[in-house]
Parts: structure tokens; sequence; C-alpha cells
């Protein structure tokens, strides 16, 4: 039979190719455009029709889809309805794939990114295999709820389709584009599975994660929890636009090549879990990252620590036969000048312009690399710079006790991003090695030159030529003092510095890019602003320290006032400029609570912004009509994990909802009944119901006051009939956790959350507490829609906020509602 594809045929092929491509990223990016159209929240009507659906997918035999209405689950601090929109397709063998993302977006973003591209990624897919039938089960979850308390995946784990999946890729956005990274995964099983074109990967960010430096969080922990192994894929690079307006499709970075990205690697790394071999035998947590997006390094992280044992072992046996002088401090001397100098820098920073990071991190990290190698160049020549191996052998020594730090790591704390660590230290082993053999070279040469120059070869019978009185006791190897600059100097130094300084540079710098794009703009968020300085110093330590041994010995001359200058420049620029722009705007997080007195009256509204004090302060609030443009008296400052949080009185023309239309105080009550309904009634020494819903919304909340009104445990009863209908009623899901009300092992919560999938569901909730013979708390319900099924503006001090800010900062919510209305109870 003849195979051969002739050129025609070829070039058909090829065509077909090129048009699918297109027309699937032009397809992807028309469903993106649907469901990033607006904010589109849990608790807003516009997440009811945020996905686009296609009945084709139906008419494929094998395919079934869920729109799930019966999935709820109840935790402690949270009772939640999920609304989850499932998929599943058959396959021709055992085992089954989930893929998940969320259709849900933040109150104050259209969610292009967190987590439209995940959906439309997803949604591509299911056409795929509607056509093509994998041989595993696929079942997608295009879940809502994940933004507050990833609940849309906890709702799906009580279906009974997730059963049938044992591995999982998870799809997210925690920033505004760029090419999607492998944030972590679970297992090396899946990870191999991740043979894409062009891999963007790193253990680091799991090693953050597993240990809560990463403080949020995504539906890959859900999965994980209960006992699935998978990938968790994300956007990461420009999060001051996430979570905010400009998460939307005109400011997305990348626009449809970060789309194509996420359905690429999605595409190939979902088709190998479901069509190839999963069979694997380890156990132990995978280390992995990519090299220049081409491919993909996996191993074991017991395969490091042996690797690492191994050559801890072996280099000082092996470098015993090398022959240098090592009695030399100017390289310890000048790594603790490197270290001390970016302490005094780091310090700097932070108190002279803190968030210069937030937009230049580029120029920070300039700033501090540049004054490392300064600090290596002056202190190393001082007083004539060691031989290059002395500093070699020092570097290696460096090394070592690196590498020992970091097997200790990964066999107790199962830390394997610190694996460029190791690729160093064999760098710097080979590169010592390399000396071992250039002074081998080096003796035999001096020994030409010497009957070069005297005529007289040695005669190695003869004692009294090889020794007289003035030979020294110890014999030391020839120096590079011998010999007279020329090619083999050179080509040695080459070698050298090829084998201890690309690898190791190499591998830093594609951390060190990963960190640039994903750390900086945290600080919004909260992020110690050290912590970040210190990872950007540290990184620049690391990334001029295996230069070291090669700087020339004119440096001190020829390149130090190169550095200087470069550091005088770039770190005067960093700390006089202003750190935000329109590019890299600052977050600033938004709520208006309002308590209602028992008649129905607001007894007060305020306004919060929460964020970086001194921004908000002076730059933000003189800006703000209701805050007095800066002066209003009634302005309160209180600490939080965002920096500061800043009230102020809304006024009567700022109250949201069916307040902002009432001239009388009797109409402003009769509207607040109508709006929010709260009641609470003692059922036992310590025990109550509560009853609370609100006006066209899907969430309410109930707050324990003090520490004695901790709730030990709750009850929520199923929608009443004259309730708005719900299907929970009918679901085999619990609807109870109630622990005995003295039963002091249950965890307190001083919050409970209720969530239903039905407009202005009235709760019924049994609440427990286990101190005091009394209960004080809040009763309160959200509302996260700029404005209501109709159009109607009512949330006019989130307007004002949104209108009056400057250009270089940007509003976010606080928290899952942008108003809360609520009234303070006791029984």
């Amino acid at each position: 039979m003849n195979l051969r594809v002739s050129t025609p045929q070829l070039q058909t092929i090829l065509l077909f190719l090129v048009y699918a491509a297109i027309i699937t990223s032009v397809l992807a990016y028309d469903d993106l455009h649907h469901i990033a159209a607006q904010p589109h929240p849990y608790n807003s009507h516009a997440t009811m029709t945020s996905v686009p659906t296609s009945s084709a997918v139906c008419r494929h035999r094998g395919i079934t889809i869920d729109d799930d209405r019966t999935s709820a689950f109840l935790i402690p601090g949270s009772y939640f309805e999920g609304t989850n929109i499932l998929v599943k397709i058959n396959g021709t063998e055992p085992g089954g794939v989930l893929f998940s993302a969320h259709y849900d977006s933040v109150s104050t973003a259209p969610g292009a990114t967190d987590d439209g591209m995940g959906v439309a990624t997803l949604i591509q897919l299911v056409q795929y295999l509607a056509r093509n039938r994998p041989k595993r089960t696929a079942v997608f979850n295009i879940n809502n709820g994940e933004e507050d308390g990833l609940n849309g995946a906890r709702a799906f784990m009580k279906h009974p389709w997730s059963n049938l999946t044992q591995t999982f890729i998870n799809l997210e956005g925690a920033a505004s584009g760029g090419r999607p990274i492998l944030f972590r995964s679970s297992a090396a099983g899946p990870l191999r599975a991740f043979r894409v074109p062009h891999p963007h990967a790193n253990v680091l960010s799991g090693d953050a994660f597993a240990r809560g430096l990463i403080r949020s969080s995504t539906d890959y922990s859900v999965y994980n929890a209960g006992g699935l192994d998978g990938l968790d894929v994300a956007f990461y690079k420009g999060r001051s636009m996430y979570h905010t307006p400009y998460d939307a499709i005109p400011h997305t970075q990348g626009q449809e090549r970060a789309l194509w990205a996420m359905m690429e690697a999605t595409h190939a790394a979902g088709l190998q879990l479901l069509n190839g071999d999963q069979a694997s035998s380890e156990t132990a947590p995978p280390v992995y990252f990519d090299l220049f997006g081409a491919a993909l390094v996996v191993f074991s992280l017991d395969a490091l620590a042996v690797f690492n044992i191994l050559t801890l072992l072996f280099g000082p046996i092996a470098l015993i036969f090398l022959n240098v002088r090592v009695l030399s401090f100017n390289f310890w001397l000048a790594l603790f000048a490197a270290i001390t100098s970016q302490v005094l820098l780091v310090l700097g920073y932070l108190k002279l312009n803190p968030f210069i990071v937030y937009s230049s991190p580029y120029l920070v990290l300039l700033s501090a690399a540049s004054l490392a190698l300064l600090a290596l160049v002056l202190v190393l020549h001082t007083g004539g710079i060691p031989p290059r191996p002395t500093l070699l052998l020092h570097t290696y020594v460096l090394t070592w006790l690196l590498t020992l730090l970091v097997t200790v790591l990964a066999v107790r704390a199962q830390v394997g991003g610190l694996y460029f660590i190791s690729a160093w230290h064999v760098s710097v082993l080979l590169a010592c090695l390399a000396c071992h053999l250039e002074g081998a070279h080096l003796f035999h040469r001096v020994r030409r030159l010497r009957v070069r120059f005297t005529g007289v070869p040695p005669d190695p019978d003869d004692d009294e030529s090889r020794a007289s009185e003035r030979t020294p006791l110890l014999q030391r190897s020839p120096s590079y003092t011998d010999l007279p600059d020329g090619e083999d100097k050179m080509v040695w130094w080459s070698v050298q510095m090829l084998l201890a300084v690309p690898v190791p540079v190499i591998l830093v710098m594609h951390v060190t890019v990963i960190l640039l794009g994903a750390l900086p703009q945290t600080l919004a968020d909260g992020s110690p602003a050290v912590i970040v300085y210190a990872a950007l110093s540290l990184l620049a330590v690391l990334l001029t320290l295996p230069l070291a041994p090669f700087t020339p010995r004119t440096a001190h001359t020829s390149l130090a006032p190169a550095l200087a200058v470069l550091f005088l420049l770039s770190t005067a620029y960093a700390w006089s400029t202003f750190p935000f722009s329109r590019a890299a705007p600052l977050k600033v997080f938004f709520q208006q609570k309002l308590t209602l007195a028992p008649t129905g009256v607001p007894l007060t509204a305020y306004t919060t912004l929460s964020g970086a004090p001194w921004y908000i302060q002076n730059g933000i609030l003189p800006k703000l009509p209701s805050a007095g443009y800066g002066h209003a008296s009634g302005i309160n400052r209180t600490e939080s994990d965002r920096g500061a949080l800043f009230a102020w009185p809304s006024g009567a023309g700022l109250l949201p909802g069916p307040y902002a239309d009432t001239n009388t105080t009797a109409a402003a009550a009769k509207g607040a009944k109508r709006w929010l309904h709260a009641n609470i009634t003692r059922t036992g020494p310590r025990s109550a119901r509560v009853e609370l819903g609100g006006t066209d919304t899907r969430n309410c909340r109930i707050y324990a006051r003090g520490f004695t009104d901790a709730i030990s445990g709750f009850r929520v009863h199923p929608a009443s009939p004259s309730s708005p209908p719900s299907s929970l009623s009918t679901s085999a899901s619990p609807t109870t956790l109630a622990p005995p009300p003295m039963n002091t092992t249950a965890p307190p919560m001083w919050e409970l959350r209720l969530w239903s999938r039905t407009w202005g569901r009235r709760f019924e909730v049994d609440i427990f507490w286990a101190v005091g013979n009394s209960w004080h708390g809040r009763l309160a319900c959200e509302w996260a829609e700029h404005a209501d099924a109709e159009g109607r503006g009512r949330m006019r001090a989130f307007e004002e906020v949104a209108r009056f800010l400057p250009e270089w900062a940007v509003v976010s919510k606080a928290t899952d509602g942008l108003v809360e209305i609520g009234v303070d109870l006791e029984v």
C-alpha cells in the first residue's frame, strides 16, 4: 500500500488546519464577547444569561447536559445552592476527566479573563469532543459561585457525576491575560499529560500556594481535597486590573493570543488525559519548569533529593585534587557587601516609594542587580582580585551549603521550587573541575617555557637541579601570573564561564520573569511590600553572583563606574516617580453598609474604601464630594488586611435601592420593610430561629457580634411554601449542620453566609451558641448589581466613587456585596 502524500494533498491538509484554527479562535472569541458583556456575579440577574449554549451539542449521541438546580452543600460558615451547567461526554473506556471553569464574575468586572476565557475554552472543547468521542468520559463543570468561596466547585462535588472522574483540569484567571501558566499540579501523572506546544509552568508557584504565600485560591483546592489529581492553569500577569472594570476584552493583555494560548494548552493536555496512557507509579510530588516555552522539564522531588545527596558527596571528594589557594576572604566579604547593600536598598524603597514596584518592577530589578554587581566588583578588587580558581572554589562552597539546605527542605518540607540551586551547584562543580584540568595544562606549559628560555631541560634524576636551599618546603601549582596573557587563558576562561554562568542565570531568570509578572501588583491586595522587595533583591543577587569569578582585573576602573551610574539613575528615578498610572492603576475596595432601625428607617449609612492608606487619604478622598473632598469630619480610619479602611457617612443623596427616591421618613420605612425582612425568635436556652430575606437578592448573612455570641451550629430549613419555589426541598443534599448546643468541639463561627438559587428567598435558620444566655448579632443581605433587572441605577455611592476616582486608580469590590443592608438584633 502506497501511503505517500502528494504535495497538493499536503497543501490541502495544511490549508484545512489553518482555516480550522482560525474559525475555532473566532468562534471562541465571539463566545467571550457574550460572556464578558457585563459584570455577572452569582447574585445578579445577568449571570443567568452569561453562558452561550448550543443545541447542536445535544444532538450528538453520548452527550448529556444537566442544568443543575439540585446540588447544594452546607459546611461550617456557609450554605449554598448551586446553579452549575454540567456536560457529560461518554467515553469508550473506563475512567473520566473533569474540566472546570466558572462563569460568574465579581460585581465590579465583566470577567474577560476571570474566567470568561476559561469558559470560552471549555465551550470549544465540548464542541470538539462532541465530534471526536474520547476514550475516557469527559465531564465539564461550568460552575457558578467561585468568586465568593469556591462554592460552585463544592456544589459539583455533591453531584453524582463527580464520582465519574479521577483527574481534572481547572481553568482560572488571576490577572488580566498574557500567557497562562500551570500554577500547580497535584501528581506526576496529570503533569506528564501537560504535553503542550508552548508550555509555561513552574513548581515554585505550587510551593507558594501550598505554604499560604499566595492568599487567593481556586477550584483546584476543592477538587484536590475531594480526592482528584489534576492541573491548575491560570493567567497571572496584570493583577492591577484583576476584579476591576479593566478585566474586559479591550484591556486584556494579548487579547486573541491570550485566549488562543489557553485553548492550545487545554486542548493538548485534555486530549492526553482523555486518550493517553495515565499509568504512573510515581507518588512523590513532581518538580517541573519550562525552558523558553519550548519544553517542559519534569522529575520527581525524590529524584531531586537523591541527585543532591550524590553531588554533595561527590563534589568535595573530587575537589580535594584541585590544588588552589583557598585562604582568601574577599569572596565572602563581597557576598556580605552585596547582601548588606540590598538590605539598605530595600529599606530605602520601603521608606521613600514602596509602591513603585507596582508599575515598574523591571526598573526595581535593574536597580537591585546593578547595586549587587557593583558591591561584588568593588570588594573583590580591594587589594587585588583573587585568582579565578580561588573564587570558583569559594562559590562552590556557597552552593554546596545552599544545596544542603535545599535537600533538607525537599525531604522534610516537600519544597521543589529551589531546583535552580542544585543546577548552580553542579555548574560550579564542573567549572572547578575544569580549573583542575587548566592547572595540569598550565604546569606543562610552564615547563616548556623554562626549556625555551634557558635551553636546559630539567633532569628528573638530578635532585640538586630540582631542589636547593631556596626551594620552599611546600610547593604550589603554577599560577596565572606565571604565564603571559594569551589564547590559552581565554579558552579556559570561556570554558569555565560557559560551565558556571549560563545554566543558573537562565533558570533564575525564568523564575524572575514569572515573579515580576505575578508578585508586584499584589501589594494592592495587602501583600507585605517587604516580601516583594526582598524577593526581587534576592533574585538580583542570585543573577549576579555567578559572574563574580569572571569579572576582569580592571573591573573596578572600567565596569564599576558604569554600574554606579546605572544604579544611581535607576534608583533616583524609582524613588521619585509616581507609582501608579492608567496602565497600572491602584485598586481600592468599595462597600456601602446600611444599618436599619427596627422601624426600617436607616440609622447609619457609610461608604467605605480600603487599600493603600496614604494614597486614599491624600489622592482619592479629596476627589469625592460625599467625603467633603477629604475634609469631612466624619471620616474614620481603621486598619485592615489591605492597609486601611476609611468610612464616612454616605449622605441622603447616595442611599441605595428604595431609599434613593424617598423624601420622607415614613416612605423610607415603608420601602425598607419591603426591601429587607429580618427577625429572630428564641427557641431554646441557647438556640434561636432566624428569618432573613431580601428583595431582589440571593445572598444574606448572619453575624455574631462578640466572642460569647459565636455560633456553634446551625440548621437551614427547606424553602417555605410562601417563599419562591426551590428544588432543594426534594434534594438528597444535607441541610443540617447542628451539633448539640453545648458541643464546644465544633469550630466557632462568627459569620454564616447563605446563598439561594432563587430570588427573594426567605431563609429560615436555626442557630445554636455555646456560651451565655443571650445572643447578639447582625442580620443582613447583600446586593451586587449596579442596576436592577429593569436597568434602574440604585448604587449611587458606588457610582460616585467610580466617577470621581483619579485615572491612576480603579475600584474593586471589598466583598461579595457592594451594598449590605442589615439590622442589629439580640435575643
